[in-house]
Order: C-alpha cells, then sequence, then structure tokens
C-alpha cells in the first residue's frame, strides 16, 4: 500500500500483532510534524487557521470514521452527529496540541468547522502576538486587545 494512508486502527499498538511490517516502515517514515510545532512557527493568521482547520478535520475524520472528503468545513459540526463524549475527546486535542481554551459548549457552539478553528487560534497560547497586531486596529494597541482574545494579560 504504498502512497495510500493506512486505516486509523492499523496505527494503534493494540493491532500492532496483525499489522502488516511494510506498514509500520511506512508509518514511520510518514510521521508529521506535530500541529503545536507548527502553529509555533506560523507566519500569519490565516496560516494558522489553515493548520489548525486541517488538524480538526483529521481529527473529526479519525474519531467519527468519515472520509475526510466527506467533511465540509462550512457545515455545522451537529452535521456530523458530534455527541458531548466526542465533543471532549476533540476538546482535549484542541488543548493538548494547540495550548487553547475550550469550553466544550463553546465547540459544539461554534457552527462550522471553519468557525471553530478561528476561534481555536484566537484563544491559542502558541499563535505569536504580533500576528494579531497585524489585522487588529491596524497595528496600532492591537497587543492587548490580542492578548485579550488569547487569554493572556
Amino acid at each position: 500500500m504504498p502512497g495510500s494512508q493506512a486505516p486509523t486502527w492499523m496505527l494503534d499498538s493494540k493491532f500492532s500483532h496483525i499489522r502488516p511490517s511494510e506498514l509500520e516502515t511506512a508509518a514511520k517514515a510518514t510521521a508529521k510534524v506535530s500541529l503545536s510545532q507548527s502553529l509555533k512557527k506560523a507566519s500569519t493568521i490565516e496560516k494558522a487557521e489553515a493548520l489548525v482547520y486541517g488538524g480538526l478535520v483529521d481529527k473529526v475524520s479519525a474519531i467519527l470514521m468519515i472520509s475526510k472528503d466527506d467533511i465540509d468545513g462550512r457545515q455545522p459540526i451537529a452535521t456530523y452527529g458530534l455527541d458531548s463524549l466526542v465533543a471532549v475527546e476533540i476538546r482535549n486535542w484542541i488543548t493538548r496540541e494547540t495550548d487553547a481554551n475550550l469550553q466544550v459548549l463553546e465547540l459544539l457552539s461554534s457552527g462550522s468547522l471553519i468557525a471553530l478553528s478561528q476561534l481555536v487560534v484566537k484563544k491559542s497560547a502558541l499563535i505569536d502576538l504580533k500576528l494579531f497586531d497585524e489585522i487588529v486596529d491596524g497595528g496600532s494597541g492591537g497587543a492587548k486587545h490580542a492578548g485579550e482574545a488569547n487569554g493572556h494579560s
């Protein structure tokens, strides 16, 4: 299966005894840079939002076992059958990967995955505050506002 992504269950250590050895080699070779490392290096808010969106699509796809192609970032999150237990799992992943403190209710009421990714970027402690300066008030006085949006004082 070179060139194709292995099913999620094959990456789980519980199934290592039935996993073909070539998949183990491929899985190690395609190790990704973590989302948190990528967010720290993001040069614009738009890039950070795109990174978070991609991570959310990957996570929702894996948890709900639906194809990434079937996920439309403009649709409400509830469209995919997200319940409170899955929302807690996604919230924990968001906190772990983006250092953003997000309530489950915020996640469920955020609307689309695009809106959720924007909210996560605003709350992430990994995003350089200077990036918000470029957006907020044309760079004047934006650091205070961005810091508040980021949960910093």
